[in-house]
């Protein structure tokens, strides 16, 4: 591979990692799975908005929509209006286990948060860094010849 293929590959890569981080959703996955939903429980202390929602789905994706939401609480159906209260939490019951209290009124959902914008990145700075990392040495074993036959 010519040194010109080097750099291509290198700009190539450079502009996958500015799409990846530009155009796509944000780079975060978010999931709920039902081993982390507590019926008649509630994670205080951590809420970052509250409001209401038609339903848990409205609900899930509200947190997916906030860059900050990793769990939330969801209150019963208020019978008046038909409508949950929904709050969204910064925190989840794994980091704050002693804020998850028993509440009969609330549910509660946690969060998997997986972020592929920083797999890309990491992916992206460990072949820009291998292939500069062999142009260096490359140059430096130049360098050292021309010094040593000088």
């Amino acid at each position: 591979m010519s040194s010109l293929d080097k750099h291509v590959y290198v700009l190539f890569y450079f502009y996958f990692f500015l799409f990846c981080i530009f155009f796509l959703d944000g780079g975060r996955e978010l999931s709920f799975p039902a081993y982390y939903f507590f019926a008649e429980k509630r994670l205080v202390k951590h809420t970052i908005i509250s409001g209401p929602v038609k339903d848990l789905d409205e609900c899930e994706y509200r947190c997916y929509l906030n860059e900050n939401c990793v769990s939330l609480n969801i209150k019963n159906k208020d019978p008046t209006n038909g409508t949950h209260q929904c709050e969204l939490n910064n925190s989840t019951h794994l980091e704050d286990d002693g804020h998850l209290e028993d509440n009969n009124l609330f549910y509660y959902r946690g969060a998997e948060v997986s972020n592929y914008r920083k797999a890309i990145a990491e992916l992206f700075f460990a072949s820009v860094t291998k292939t500069y990392e062999n142009v260096f040495r490359i140059h430096f074993m130049t360098i050292k010849l021309v010094l040593v036959n000088f």
